[in-house]
């Protein structure tokens, strides 16, 4: 229980975050908020080799969600201004594959890290990792902003009722991959499955494989349309997982939800930037 107590605060303050963040983008450019994410990144990063369970880590945990907050939402933002006119979807998916490769990669550097060396040495090179993002940042030109220009907006308000709808959607969908990092690897096992990560895998590699494809498909078709058959193959690929009874349906199910998600956020980011 603690364990779980421990990774959900970091997700709070950036829930929290995020809605002031974005009003605040409108006047403030998207370099303050990245540095200053950055900057809580590298903090945090070292503050683990500090902190203790409880209250420390939990302490460190809440910053990193803020950070977190803070950064992803400006750069975000930031690469959506500035991808050119007529390529906006192909910009963002090159945007989101920065976030796969990572995931694909990560994990297993990780445990590397950890069994080589050990928790401490993670953390260190986190720390370094956050420094050279920090140190990237500062070269970045501060854009000025015209966007106030072309709004309007109600005092005191900070929800966009245009943004309600993708918002939700992609909520749902997070609902699923979240469900199925946490029990797919038990499921699996389960069912005579040696290496669940193979999963992870191969649906790495399908994301990291079709982002550009997707993203200029974005450009040409509508994102509505695309957003719909993204949908029509999450429901395929779950649909064979229901009736997952041995190996070969797995890299089925991990194309399927590949090709789902390398186009699916690139697209509702697109119609909403």
């Amino acid at each position: 229980m603690e364990i779980g107590i421990l990774i959900g605060p970091s997700a709070y303050p950036r829930f929290s975050s995020d809605l002031f963040v974005g009003g605040l983008l409108l006047k403030i450019s998207e370099v303050t908020f990245m540095f200053a994410g950055a900057l809580l990144f590298v903090l945090t990063s070292a503050g683990y080799l500090l902190a203790l369970p409880f209250w420390p880590l939990l302490t460190v945990r809440v910053f990193q969600g803020i950070g977190a907050a803070l950064f992803y939402t400006a750069a975000a933002t930031f690469a959506a201004n500035s991808s050119p006119e007529g390529r906006l979807g192909q910009a963002l998916s090159y945007y989101f594959l920065a976030f796969n490769i990572a995931f694909a990669l990560a994990p297993s550097f990780g445990m590397f890290l950890i069994n080589s060396f050990s928790v401490a040495v993670l953390f260190l090179f986190c720390t370094g990792l956050s420094l050279i993002s920090l140190l990237i940042i500062s070269k970045l030109g501060k854009k000025p902003i015209h966007r106030l220009e072309t709004l309007t907006l109600k005092r005191g308000s900070f929800l966009s009722r245009k943004a309600l709808l993708p918002s939700i959607v992609v909520f749902m969908a997070s609902l699923i991959w979240g469900a199925l990092t946490a029990f797919f690897p038990l499921y699996a096992i389960e069912h005579g499955m040696t290496n669940p990560g193979l999963f992870f895998g191969i649906f790495a590699i399908m994301v990291i494989a079709g982002r550009a494809f997707g993203g200029a498909m974005l450009d040409f078709y509508s994102r509505e349309s695309v957003v719909l058959l993204c949908l029509m193959t999450c429901i395929i690929a779950m649909s064979i997982l229901l009736v997952f009874k041995n190996f070969p349906n797995v890299p089925c199910c991990c194309r399927d939800l590949g090709d789902w998600s390398c186009i699916y956020l690139p697209c509702l980011s697109g119609i909403y930037a």
